[in-house]
């Protein structure tokens, strides 16, 4: 899985790294997403290629946020990490 959607589904849910039923549940979250943007022939593909980890069905709602509002907030964290990093050099008096 890419590192940067572990990053994200993580700070979400620390045991996401070890909790498997999670990989379901961000299946769920994708394939939602695809269907609300149309994208149907990668929504068909998604559920394809996954059905032997989980039975994606049309017009289920996920629980919890949508999978836009986890990847802004976690795009906010990420900023508000960023602006709080500085860095001390030798002889600054910052």
């Amino acid at each position: 899985m890419e590192t940067w959607l572990v990053s994200v589904l993580s700070f979400f849910n620390p045991s996401f790294v070890t909790d498997v039923p999670s990989l379901a549940a961000i299946y769920t979250l994708i394939y939602t997403f695809l269907v609300q943007k149309s994208l149907t022939k990668t929504a068909q593909a998604l559920k394809k290629e996954v059905k032997d980890v989980v039975v994606l069905k049309d017009g289920v709602k996920p629980e919890g946020p949508s999978l836009v509002d986890i990847l802004h907030e976690w795009r906010m964290q990420q900023s508000k990490q960023a602006s709080c990093v500085h860095l001390t050099f030798p002889g600054c008096s910052y």
